[in-house]
């Protein structure tokens, strides 16, 4: 129990008694999350204060950039490979790390969840559960079965691949993980993404434990965006789906009556087969969902010299305005999550 003239848990070097004390109550829980938060903000500190580790993983970013660089933003190339550099490639850094703290005093929750830090996990596995809170993912590469917590924007759809370093936490699962920052969600119902990573194995004689990870890892993130990019071709030069198709040709139509500029209907298009990848729709008519993104084309001041009430805009394609601004809304939540500027380029983040 924290007396009140104890040091203050959060870290602001005050009394308890003038900290947090005068705030809500801090739960259990909450003080567990800051002495585990502290041990890594003080793991990533220690790396990037020595000149040797920092040229290091300097040397492996230029790597990383050089073979993922023309597909991914210079900033989500960093993140991984931070987490790359920290958990994997020196895990001993990450290991010295863990002992040192241990040897501090902490919480016996705390020192509980810390021990089983010392080995992170490269998790590579398949959805094979959704709970309200959670969901389960079931190793592709071994036989371990883990728990990861719901958070909001996640794209968890069952038999979906998740990718991404994990840290082990017993608290609530005895299964159970701590995302570091980056977790991947693929959809590959082919198995491509395995394919390519048996490849991998056999070609170089690793078994698919750590060793295999740390020379691979890079190499199964291009695999990744190599899938993800083929998708979104197939999609923009026809896929397979002709309700889809038809929704291009009616959008093309509409667009082509108001003079749209041909980089703006290649921008609206793009929107498009974000939408149909990121959200699935389920549709009767494809001239709902060309009516939503005309009316996002619209709002984006891409369609000049015209001015439409939403139900003019709604009659334009002989839909109801309730079902087309049911999908406007969900196509807005696509333009923000990946920044596009609607009169520029679609920037992921």
């Amino acid at each position: 129990m924290i007396g009140r003239n104890d040091p203050c848990p959060c870290g602001s070097t005050k009394k308890y008694k003038r900290c947090c004390a005068l705030k809500k109550e801090v739960t259990k829980d909450q003080l567990i999350d800051e002495e585990l938060e502290r041990v890594l903000q003080s793991y990533y500190e220690s790396v990037v204060r020595q000149p040797r580790e920092l040229a290091e993983l300097n040397r492996y970013e230029r790597e990383w950039v050089e073979k993922l660089g023309d597909q991914v933003s210079r900033s989500e190339i960093e993140q991984s490979v931070i987490e790359y550099y920290m958990f994997i490639a020196r895990q001993d850094l990450w290991k010295r790390h863990v002992l040192k703290m241990l040897d501090q005093p902490m919480r016996p929750m705390t020192r509980q969840v810390l021990q089983t830090w010392k080995n992170p996990v490269v998790l590579l596995g398949k959805i094979t559960a959704i709970e309200q809170d959670y969901f389960v993912v079931e190793e592709s590469l071994g036989s371990e079965t883990y728990w990861i917590q719901m958070k909001q924007g996640m794209d968890v759809q069952k038999d979906f691949l998740v990718f991404g370093i994990v840290l082990p936490n017993n608290r609530e699962w005895e299964k159970g993980v701590r995302l570091l920052d980056t977790l991947t969600f693929i959809r590959d119902p082919q198995g491509k993404i395995m394919d390519q990573v048996d490849k991998m194995a056999s070609s170089s004689g690793d078994t698919k434990g750590y060793e295999f990870f740390k020379k691979h890892l890079v190499d199964i993130h291009r695999a990744i965006i190599d899938l993800k990019a083929n998708a979104l071709d197939e999609l923009m030069t026809g896929g397979d789906e002709p309700k889809q198709q038809e929704v291009f040709t009616l959008l093309k139509q509409a667009l082509e009556r108001h003079d749209m500029l041909e980089q703006h209907m290649e921008l609206l298009r793009m929107i498009a087969v974000l939408y149909f990848l990121r959200e699935k729709p389920v549709f009767r008519k494809p001239e709902i969902i060309a009516a939503a993104l005309f009316k996002v084309a619209y709002d984006g001041f891409l369609v000049e010299n015209f001015t439409y009430t939403q139900a003019e805009l709604a009659k334009m394609f002989n839909v109801s305005a309730s079902s087309m601004m049911r999908h406007v809304d969900r196509i807005y939540d696509v333009v923000g999550e990946y920044t596009i500027d609607m009169k520029g380029p679609a920037v992921p983040v």
